[in-house]
């Protein structure tokens, strides 16, 4: 029998803001508390959070755990004070349905489509980089490349005007706003996003082109409300770029400031075959995976989770985990052991991963290759960190191009 909890020595998770750390909480509780009651800042009192890898893949494959209760019956534990995704966002929907939608959002980003659409990836970052070339100075790589390149390509998978562009950077930074102080700005931006992306729909709808986008609202088997093809949009527009962001920008970073990354400053097209461990290694998220509410009384690493209770996930943990990656604080670029969850596990695996891979890879390459002596024009510990919202990144990456 567990013994009773004292609900004072949860332990409390708040976003971690220095730099790249794995958080020393997560890190504390994955050796010694892997499954365990926590307080988040907002949303349900109390979920449990799950730690090791084996635990998590369990989990998101369990059908004994459903999100349908989420947002309803059970309010979402969360870090975010204004999360409130639509009722047909796929991360509130159990199998069947959260296949068709994940597999409706992946029909254009799979990667052999990527594979394809490299070299207009190519181009697109050949381009940035043109416009910063002739600089002698510093460069806020963030601003010229690493939070701007994801957005560019997948407008153009999507086939979003330039135009539109900036606002929607301005949008999906608020959307995931940790600041209590935004709370209505955070609102307004989803809404935003979400009234433009119905524009985008409707418009496909009226003359479909050869677009991703197209593709989706084309649902010749009538599988799709109108609104579950807004809600694909705005998750390709939001959680398709956000993540991708943050790994850029956070690669870029160890790669300018971190010595065992030399062989792919030496050879940049190594960056292919280097992804999947530095996707590992590297924290994007202060969150975790969409939450599940246990619908029978189960047990998990021992613990007994009753009927009704709910249960986070944390993949930045479940990489750290040496039972699954031996040696896990090294960088090892041909490590060969199970596969990361950068990109989550089981349904809910995140369908914009071949879509990610494809504009670190090119980035990185492409800037490696043009400007071979790129160096940081600060110290490492002069870089600002973006403590603003849920994804793990600088604030600004103030580089000398030219060495």
């Amino acid at each position: 029998m567990q013994p009773a909890e004292d609900l004072r020595t949860r332990p409390e998770i708040r976003p971690n803001t220095n730099a790249l750390e794995f958080d020393p909480t997560l890190a504390t509780l994955l050796e010694s508390a892997p499954v365990t009651r926590v307080t988040l800042p907002y949303g349900h009192d109390g979920p449990w959070l799950v730690s090791r890898y084996a635990d998590i893949q369990a989990v998101t494959n369990d059908k004994r755990l459903s999100r349908a209760p989420l947002g309803k019956e059970v309010e979402i534990p969360r870090l975010m004070p204004a999360f409130v995704p639509p009722p047909d966002a796929v991360q509130l929907q159990d199998a069947p349905k959260a296949s068709h939608l994940q597999e409706a959002m992946g029909m254009g980003i799979t990667s052999r489509r990527m594979a394809k659409f490299r070299p207009v990836a190519e181009a697109i970052v050949g381009e940035l980089l043109d416009r910063i070339a002739g600089e002698p100075g510093p460069v806020d790589l963030l601003e010229a490349l690493t939070g701007r390149y994801p957005l560019d390509v997948m407008a153009r998978l999507i086939g979003i005007p330039e135009s539109d562009l900036a606002d929607i950077r301005a949008w999906t930074r608020l959307m995931f706003s940790i600041r209590p102080e935004e709370t209505e700005q955070t609102l307004a931006a989803k809404k935003a996003l979400g009234e433009y992306s119905a524009g985008l729909v409707h418009a496909r709808k009226d003359q479909p082109g050869n677009d991703l986008l197209s593709r989706i609202v084309a649902d010749p088997d009538g599988k799709f409300s109108v609104g579950a093809m807004v809600g694909m949009t705005v998750q390709l527009i939001a959680v398709g770029i956000a993540p991708s962001n943050s790994l850029l920008s956070n690669i870029c970073y160890q790669l300018l400031t971190d010595d065992r990354l030399a062989g792919i400053r030496a050879d940049p097209g190594t960056i292919v075959e280097g992804f999947d461990e530095l996707a590992r290694f590297t924290p994007v998220i202060h969150g975790f995976g969409p939450p599940v509410v246990a619908t029978t009384d189960l047990e998990l690493g021992g613990v007994t989770i009753k009927r009704g209770e709910v249960l986070v996930y944390s993949y930045t943990s479940g990489n750290r985990d040496e039972n699954a990656f031996p040696n896990p604080e090294e960088i090892d670029l041909h490590r060969k052991d199970a596969k990361h969850l950068t990109f989550g596990a089981g349904v809910h695996a995140c369908v914009a991963q071949h879509f990610t891979k494809l504009v670190v890879t090119t980035a990185v390459q492409a800037l490696l290759t043009r400007f071979p002596d790129v160096r940081l024009a600060v110290s490492p510990d002069e870089v600002d960190w973006d403590n603003g919202t849920i994804w793990r990144g600088p604030a600004g990456l103030p580089v000398l191009l030219h060495g």
